[in-house]
Order: C-alpha cells, then structure tokens, then sequence
C-alpha cells in the first residue's frame, strides 16, 4: 500500500511557488546611458549683430580633420558625424547623437554673414549648449601661391573642418570669403604628368586667424619637383 508523504508535495509546491515568483521578466533594454552616443547634443541660437534671431542661416558640424575631399570617401562618412541643419523662426538649431571627436561649426546666411566656432565632444560631455552665436560680415582673404619654374601647375586651397575651398588662377593668385575665425589651411600642387595624368608637387597647411574684414595672406612658394631620371622617353 502506497503512502503519500503530503510534507513532501507541500514542500515541493512552495519551493516551485518561490521560484516562478523570483524570475519574473527581466529590465527592459533601452531608455538611454550616460555612455551611449544618442545621448551627445549640441544646441544654440545665432543672432545678428542687432541681437535678433537669425531664421534659416545653414549650420553645418564637421569634424577638424574634414577636408571638402572626404566628401568622396565613403569610409570616412560612415566613421565621422557630417550634419547640415537650418536654424528656426527663433534662430535655434541642435544637432544629436553626435560622435566623440573635435568639430567645427560653420554658420552662415546668404553667404554674407556667418561666423566659426570650435568644440570638442569628450566622453563625459552629454549636452553642449553654446552661447548666443552673433554673425558677422564674411571676411575675404587673398594670396598668390606658386612652383618656381613650371606653369602648368594647378594649385588648391582647402579650410580644415569645413567646406570652404578654392584653386588659385593660372598665375597663382587666389581669393576666399569665409566667416571670421581662426582657420587651418590646406594648400596644394599638382602638375600635368599627361593628357590624362596628374601628380602631386608639393603641399603645407597654415594655421590663421581673420578677425578683420580683409586679411592678405602673403606670397607662397612651393618646393620644386626633383628632376626626372628620365629625360628622353
């Protein structure tokens, strides 16, 4: 004959009883850390020099390292945070989960006025709110680069951490509008290999500031080329 041990099911039944009320669901992923890049802004408002709030000036974030050519790299697009926003009726504008990295924020309106600020996205930084940006006449700079003794050369200029770019005239010489600030420049050469070739001649970058309406830059001259081996193909 069978005897049932009712101390035993009952201890059975509690301890099952514990056990289903003590992994009940889990927290639910999300919401947002400290840590995660979403989390990262960057706001502010652009006034004119009236103090008036700036309607549909054109705010881009680049990072420092940006030159208008990265445009072309795919690889540097996807590792990099390169935005383009319109500022409000109220003249505000925010840019979000932005990446750790060094930027510059170039504001403009009707590439008349505008004006360059630098800033650094840290780990720790979640929310950067810059003060009253206030626009001013774009400042035109100039210059003459050249490569002693080759006249086909093609000379560039290019503004670190923005989009502001040129190539000089025939003769070297060259002009740039951009707002006030404090710039690094990249010039380069490239001359004619042949028809369908080129090759670099030379190049240097050059850390500025324009505070005023005109800045001359001053007269350049690249490095010659060295001499081809070759010189009867």
């Amino acid at each position: 004959m069978m005897i049932i041990n009712y101390k035993y099911i009952l201890c059975c039944l509690l301890t099952a009883l514990t056990l289903l009320l003590c992994t009940g669901p889990g927290p639910v992923a999300g919401g947002g850390s400290d840590t995660e890049v979403s989390s990262r802004k960057v706001a502010g408002i652009v006034l004119d020099n009236a103090g008036l709030p700036v309607a549909n000036a054109v705010v881009k974030i680049r990072p420092s390292v940006y030159l208008i050519d990265s445009l072309n790299s795919k690889s540097f697009m996807e590792s990099h945070y390169v935005r383009n926003k319109i500022t409000g009726a109220d003249g505000s504008f925010s840019f979000d989960s932005i990446l750790v990295d060094e930027y510059c924020l170039d504001i403009s309106k009707n590439d008349s006025i505008g004006a360059m600020n630098q800033f650094s996205i840290n780990e720790s930084e979640l929310d950067i709110r810059l003060s009253s940006i206030k626009l001013e006449t774009f400042a035109v700079i100039d210059g003459n680069v050249r490569v002693n003794g080759i006249d086909s050369t093609e000379y560039f200029l290019q503004v670190f951490g923005t989009d502001y770019n040129r190539k000089a005239d025939p003769n070297g010489y060259f002009s740039m509008r951009l707002p006030r600030g404090r710039y690094t420049m990249h010039f380069g050469a490239y001359a004619s290999w042949d028809s369908m070739k080129t090759k670099p001649v030379d190049r240097f970058e050059l850390t500025f500031d324009v505070s005023d309406s005109y800045k001359y830059m001053g007269d350049f001259r690249f490095k010659s080329p060295p001499k081809d081996s070759c010189v009867d193909f």
